[in-house]
Order: C-alpha cells, then sequence, then structure tokens
C-alpha cells in the first residue's frame, strides 16, 4: 500500500549548498538523541533526506561515522556510538512499524553501527518514493508503507531465536509484503 503525504514536499533546496549531496543537517542532528537539534527536526524530515540520498546512491556514512568517532574522543559524550545507534534503530523501526517503540528492535541490540546503517539504506531504498504534484508544482516525497506484524513474525520464529535476528537485520520481511503485495 502506498501511504501518500501530499504535503510533504522534497526540499531539494535544502541540498543545494551541497553538490556532493551530502546531508543538510549537521550529522549530531540525525543521531545524537540527546541534542537539541535532534530534537527540534521531527523523524519523516530526517528520513526523507536520508531516503533523497539513498535513492540517489549517494552515502552519507561517513558523515555520520565521523562525528561519532569525533565526539566519542571527549570523555562526555560517553556512549555517544550506542546513542547514535538507537537513532538507526529508531529510524528502521519508524519505517517498518510506525513508531520508534518496535517489540522486536531488541535484535537490533548486537548491530554495529554501520550495519544499522546498511539496513536503513535498503530500507530505505524499498521504501521512499518521489512523485510530482502537478497541481501545487512541487515535488513531493511518500514512504511505502509495508507495515511489520511483529507477532505473525515472533510467531513464525518462536523456537529459532537466531532465526528471528538474521530475518529481522535484513530486509527480507520488506520484500515479502512487496511481493504480496500488502
Amino acid at each position: 500500500m502506498m501511504n501518500y503525504r501530499i504535503n510533504n514536499q522534497v526540499h531539494s533546496g535544502a541540498f543545494y549548498h551541497y553538490p556532493d549531496k551530502r546531508l543538510p543537517l549537521s550529522a549530531r542532528t540525525y543521531i545524537d538523541g540527546c541534542s537539541y537539534e535532534y530534537q527540534e527536526v521531527d523523524i519523516e524530515t530526517k528520513l526523507s533526506h536520508f531516503g533523497y540520498l539513498a535513492i540517489r546512491n549517494k552515502h552519507f556514512y561517513r558523515e555520520l561515522k565521523d562525528n561519532i568517532d569525533k565526539k566519542s574522543k571527549d570523555p562526555q559524550y560517553d556512549g555517544y556510538e550506542d546513542t547514535a545507534k538507537h537513532a538507526m534503530a529508531d529510524y528502521i523501526s519508524y519505517l517498518r512499524c510506525g513508531d520508534t517503540y518496535d517489540s522486536l528492535s531488541f535484535v537490533y541490540a548486537d548491530m554495529s553501527f554501520r550495519q544499522l546503517y546498511l539496513l536503513l539504506v535498503r530500507e530505505l531504498k524499498l521504501r521512499y518514493y518521489e512523485y510530482e504534484d502537478f497541481t501545487a508544482h512541487v515535488k513531493c516525497y511518500a514512504f511505502k508503507d509495508y507495515r511489520f506484524d511483529n507477532e505473525s513474525i515472533a510467531e513464525r520464529f518462536k523456537d529459532d531465536r537466531i532465526g528471528l535476528q538474521a530475518y529481522l537485520t535484513s530486509d527480507q520481511e520488506t520484500r515479502r509484503l512487496i511481493k504480496e503485495g500488502k
């Protein structure tokens, strides 16, 4: 099912000053859940920035990772990479379940930041969509809404925790939902 949100315009102008197609806001805005910047920008805007770059095969991992490495050198930011990993897991949960809380999100705990980044990019490439609203003369974005049924997934893997983790740390469920047209 396509979940169009007409009022969400692609702000390609936000990328105007970045011809190399990098994130238009500071890395902290996307990964530091404790920061003012992170709180000020809603999750769909951040996901739209990621999606805009992801479908254009522009990598933004280095920007985020450089920020993590820089902050992690300061004792004041102890646990900063875990904070960043939590943010990435929240983005994945939001795309998959419509909320940052996901009853099966424990599977992300053992993943590295890079693994979470790659999973997010795969999910974005399957879900992020741009289209023209010709009446308003604007380009809009939407996310294809393939909602996970966590109870059904947990039931399928009730005796196989390793299989459940492997399944949820991939994009297999999203691909299954696409194939089934759900």
